[in-house]
């Protein structure tokens, strides 16, 4: 039994890592971080259910050691089920679910996407806003540089729409 869970901290740790490496980097900003922890907040839950219903395929070193080794499986399964409803619990204090930068702020992740009206924009923005979407050149020049060079770039063109992305994609 000892082995079983030394086997899935090492398969949960090793998740938790990747995690923890995904949230870095030099083109990482506030939209990509609230992406990676939501998606890791969906994977535990996932995990949970799949551990309720037998199923261990996503932790590989403890498969190795179920398989190989005679281990009371119900309380094992039991043990790691409670053990990442709680990682879940700190995961959620850690990274709460409320105030998401993302909600109203589309915009300056996809500003082609034409969905002016759920924007947190005034009039004159959102008609920058419109003029910005239009441009395929740009559209272009988006899809080659990363979020927060995109928006630096159109200082001049689009100071306000500019000022308002950079402000809240440099926040962290």
């Amino acid at each position: 039994m000892w082995t079983a869970k030394l086997a899935y901290l090492a398969d949960i740790f090793g998740r938790l890592n990747d995690l923890n490496s995904s949230l870095q980097g030099t083109h990482t900003n506030i939209f990509t971080l609230r992406n990676k922890t939501d998606a890791f907040r969906n994977k535990l839950e996932f995990w949970s259910s799949n551990v309720q219903k037998g199923d261990i395929d996503m932790f590989p070193c403890l498969q190795d050691v179920v398989a190989n080794a005679s281990v009371n499986i119900g309380e094992l399964f039991a043990v790691i089920s409670q053990h990442l409803k709680e990682l879940s619990i700190s995961f959620d204090k850690c990274f709460p679910k409320t105030a998401d930068p993302r909600r109203g702020n589309f915009w300056i992740v996809n500003p082609f996407a034409n969905d002016i009206n759920s924007c947190h924009l005034n009039a004159i923005e959102k008609e920058s806003l419109t003029e910005l979407s239009c441009d395929t050149t740009l559209m272009s020049k988006h899809k080659d540089l990363p979020l927060s060079q995109f928006w630096i770039s159109l200082k001049n063109e689009y100071p306000e729409l500019s000022d308002k992305a950079t402000k809240l994609l440099l926040i962290f």
